[in-house]
């Protein structure tokens, strides 16, 4: 359950919370270029751990995004539905860690 109440509006859950600060708003756009063009990670090992933090925060906004790049390298919803799951087997030892670690 997300813990801010999100206004209604254009451009869904994401750019409505960001409208409220938008300072913070491109403060998280530098970062989500960090993590998405400048990560030293693997993609998978990346979303394993985001898609852990975002189950453990229970938030609704992050447990949804899927990034197109992501998409484009073919991580799909099984995937995601391994993580933090008794299938993990189906996750390589590195991302068990990451979400072991997240």
């Amino acid at each position: 359950m997300a813990r801010l109440e999100i206004p209604p509006g254009e451009g869904g859950d994401a750019v409505q919370i960001w409208s409220l600060q938008p300072a913070l708003g491109a403060a998280v756009t530098r970062l989500v270029d960090a993590a998405y063009n400048k990560s030293i990670l693997p993609v998978r090992v990346r979303e394993a751990a985001r898609m852990r933090i975002a189950q453990l925060n229970d938030c609704t906004v992050c447990l949804a995004f899927r990034a197109d790049k992501v998409r484009a390298q073919g991580l799909d919803e099984s995937f995601y539905g391994a993580v933090g799951s008794p299938d993990e087997a189906a996750l390589s030892e590195q991302e068990r860690l990451a979400v072991a670690y997240a």
